[in-house]
């Protein structure tokens, strides 16, 4: 994480703006299986609240959490250099959300 972004996970999905000198932000992360669902935690889907950081982020056009009016993606050039590295939340071993760990 960029020193001064200040990511803060949300738990729930917006019912408003975020407040000011903040945007709500989502990860790339598509339903699987043809599941339209954009529930947080679900198949890896996280959202949280930052600084504004044109740089990193994007608006984004999907109908998730339109009570939040706008919000914003991660760049994908962005993901696809995270990928190379290995530093996306799937490449790092991290479970999602809710995932119990099974033996």
């Amino acid at each position: 994480m960029r020193r001064g972004v200040q990511m803060r996970y949300l738990t729930w999905v917006p019912k408003k703006a975020a407040p000011v000198g903040r945007v709500v932000v989502h990860n790339h992360v598509v339903s699987v299986a043809g599941r339209r669902s954009r529930l947080l935690g679900v198949d890896g889907f996280r959202a949280w609240t930052q600084r504004p950081e044109p740089a990193l982020l994007e608006v984004c056009s999907c109908a998730w959490a339109p009570a939040a009016g706008r919000h914003y993606r991660v760049k994908p050039v962005l993901l696809e250099s995270a990928v190379r590295r290995g530093t996306t939340g799937a490449q790092s071993g991290r479970r999602p959300a809710g995932k119990a760990q099974t033996a």
